[in-house]
């Protein structure tokens, strides 16, 4: 499974739907992310779980920062509060995984 994602992500070479100067905010880089995961061909129930922790978790903490802004210590501190939270260990790992993945490709794209 990591070996066909590597190759996914390898292969993946598209370049962002927007002017690159614009200010791109966490929240619109996971937007574009989500789409290219659905043209990819996610499966339904992983595009939903995808959507509901961006929506109910990752948005309202995250996605009206800059793209530029986001650090490793702000991102520990994000997830720091979340486990601070009562939230799940494995649940905090998904949001690590979504907000990693996006941040991935932002850097593909430049």
């Amino acid at each position: 499974m990591r070996a066909q994602l590597l190759t996914e992500v390898r292969a993946d070479d598209h370049v962002p739907p927007h002017n690159v100067r614009d200010v791109i905010t966490v929240g619109r880089l996971i937007d574009e992310w989500l789409d290219r995961s659905e043209e990819r061909g996610r499966s339904p129930s992983t595009l939903a779980g995808y959507r509901y922790k961006i929506e109910a978790v990752i948005r309202p903490a995250l996605g009206a920062i800059a793209l530029e802004e986001p650090t490793a210590r702000n991102l520990d501190t994000f997830y720091g509060a979340k486990l601070r939270e009562g939230t799940s260990p494995a649940s905090v790992v998904g949001y690590h995984h979504i907000i990693s993945a996006a941040l991935a490709q932002a850097v593909k794209w430049d």
